[in-house]
């Protein structure tokens, strides 16, 4: 995780704690195994359940004429499964592996910290992928934090 910019710090935070989802670390399955990011298409290769995570966006608080701004970054963890009885289990154990309990919202990797998380929800969703409809639910997760205004490396 060390390096790159403030989002895809956060980003790769937010990936690398989902690929905890292991059932050697007490959760129901082994989906941590597979995370993928920015996916858009599935085919018959796939085993599900299955996490695809996406930067929605990003919202400045019109901080202008600071040299430190605080930007909120929004990120939606797709949980894709071919049991859709099992998909509010599987939001858990996302919840679970995001929002850990040592942290209480702090995101912070070896660089430091990354700024505040919040949970803003789920919706369900479906898609069409090779003839076939896979469904699973979306949980948007924020992490708002200080970005130096125009270097978006860094926070401090």
């Amino acid at each position: 995780m060390s390096g790159g910019s403030i989002a895809e710090r956060q980003q790769a935070l937010l990936v690398a704690r989902l690929q905890a989802i292991r059932v050697c670390n007490g959760y129901l399955c082994d989906m941590g195994a597979r995370v993928f990011e920015e996916r858009a298409h599935f085919d018959e290769a796939d085993v599900f359940p299955l996490l695809n995570v996406q930067m929605t966006g990003e919202a400045g608080n019109e901080e202008y004429g600071r040299e430190k701004v605080t930007i909120k970054r929004s990120f939606r963890v797709e949980i894709y499964t071919d049991d859709a009885y099992r998909a509010i289990a599987l939001l858990q154990d996302v919840k679970r592996a995001v929002m850990d309990f040592k942290s209480l919202g702090k995101f912070t990797d070896e660089d430091g910290p990354l700024g505040v998380l919040a949970y803003g929800g789920t919706e369900q969703i479906t898609i069409e992928s090779d003839g076939r409809s896979i469904s699973g639910l979306s949980a948007l997760f924020t992490i708002s934090g200080p970005e130096t205004w125009g270097e978006p490396r860094t926070s401090s």
